[in-house]
């Protein structure tokens, strides 16, 4: 298994996975326009795929947008169109993937944007997969806060001194 940035090579079978994620999740699926933007914004990198690839195939995908956020006043991002074949679910694809798509899109915490069908399975990568260190100003023990959040739940600052990203678990 290695993880890529996906490119315009990969865009048949990304979009591949795109449909089956639509039809998994009881979305609609795109159009052709769809898939015509789609491939235009992949082409201008306003947004960003990371992929698995098993066997020169694309098992596994998800999504960064790059966006600026005030939690912590650096490039943050969201994180979305999480998908795996089901013939590579519960081989620990997931984490590996989220912890790559973070550490390649260079942003520094994320959002997650996911169907209320997928909550619950997003969940436990969500709290478990990336933390992101906290510095105090006292010589107290580090903490460790979450690294990405459900879109409705607020994040704790970092504090400003942090620049430094935390270590993938």
């Amino acid at each position: 298994m290695r993880f890529i940035s996906v490119s315009e090579e990969f865009f048949p079978e990304l979009w591949t996975l795109q449909l089956a994620y639509k039809e998994e999740i009881g979305e609609e699926a795109p159009c052709e326009a769809d898939r015509l933007h789609l491939e235009e914004a992949l082409r201008q990198k306003s947004i960003l795929f990371y992929g698995a690839v098993a066997e020169s195939s694309l098992v596994a995908v998800c999504s960064v947008c790059r966006i600026f956020s005030t939690f912590n006043y650096r490039a943050g991002g969201v994180f979305e169109d999480f998908y795996i074949r089901p013939a590579y679910r519960h081989q620990g694809i997931a984490r590996q993937l989220a912890a790559f798509a973070w550490h390649e899109s260079g942003v520094s915490s994320l959002t997650v944007g996911c169907a209320p069908v997928t909550r619950e399975c997003i969940a436990p990568l969500v709290f478990a997969c990336l933390w992101v260190p906290f510095w105090p100003t006292s010589r107290r023990k580090q903490k460790a806060r979450p690294l990405l959040s459900f879109q409705s739940l607020s994040m704790p600052r970092a504090h400003k001194k942090s620049s430094q990203r935390g270590a993938f678990l």
